[in-house]
């Protein structure tokens, strides 16, 4: 019964948490994914159907996130709802961007964070290896005014672990558009903005994060705050925050619902690190 009603509970928060962040042609729509999905959300504990049928109803996206509004031509509901509703990759108001902020994107997908970001302000370096995002990225940009801000790369880091340190993986990934990205190392992507600190550092990079942080910490120095989601089946994720904490870093680890976790799980969650 617990169980039930935390679901439920979480669930409407969510629905609420979007619904505030949509236009009113975009919430009709969602409310009507919603009511026509219900025995299908109640019945699979999971939004899944409705994620499908905004992806169907709606090919664009009006979004009015932290007082900027954008358009998205290219998106996935599921994102949308984590990055713009529950704003999973700012832990507090403190960690949202502001003017002149410096902020790395890796793992950029279509560009979402990338977009806020940019739209709050900040300078952008949005690194992201499937090359059939990279036009996506450069057109939520385009229309939003936003190209100015932000160096798009073709690029892998950390290409040693996770799901891309084999090439099968990249050709059959949905993505994959015959071109593979170039091998980038953090220094490389910090020389575009010479002794600009980065004030955050978003990470989705599915489990190369532990090839990333393998052998060289020195760059960790220009970095403020990190929000990450971390796999646990690419590395040790204990071992990866104790290396955190010696390099000066305080370490969160939330689920997607960003309710903070006492133990490590079995499954991917997110991981806030920020200098103590």
């Amino acid at each position: 019964m617990q169980n039930l009603i935390k679901n439920i509970l979480d669930t409407w928060s969510e629905i609420l948490a979007v619904s505030r962040v949509l236009s009113w042609r975009d919430k009709f729509w969602f409310y009507r994914c919603f009511m026509g999905n219900a025995p299908k959300l109640v019945k699979e504990h999971s939004l899944c159907s409705l994620d499908i049928c905004m992806n169907r109803k709606c090919t664009t996206l009006d979004i009015d996130c932290l007082g900027k509004r954008f358009h998205l031509s290219d998106y996935d509901f599921c994102s949308v709802r984590e990055i713009y509703g529950r704003r999973i990759y700012f832990l507090t108001n403190d960690w949202i961007p502001r003017q002149g902020d410096f902020v790395i994107d890796l793992g950029a997908n279509v560009g979402m964070v990338t977009l806020l970001c940019a739209k709050l302000g900040a300078d952008v370096v949005a690194v992201e290896a499937q090359d059939g995002f990279i036009p996506c990225i450069k057109e939520n940009l385009s229309e939003n005014g936003c190209l100015g801000n932000v160096q798009v790369i073709h690029g892998l880091v950390g290409g040693g672990s996770g799901v891309f340190s084999k090439e099968d993986n990249f050709v059959n990934a949905d993505h994959f558009d015959g071109k593979l990205p170039i091998s980038i190392s953090m220094k490389e992507i910090l020389d575009i903005h010479p002794n600009k600190r980065v004030n955050l550092l978003k990470m989705d990079i599915e489990g190369s994060e532990f090839d990333l942080f393998s052998s060289n910490w020195d760059w960790l120095s220009m970095i403020d705050r990190i929000a990450m989601e971390i796999h646990p089946d690419s590395g040790d994720v204990q071992e990866f925050m104790d290396n955190m904490n010696r390099n000066g870093f305080k370490c969160k680890l939330c689920t997607s619902t960003m309710r903070l976790l006492q133990k490590i799980p079995n499954i991917p969650s997110l991981l806030f690190c920020s200098r103590s």
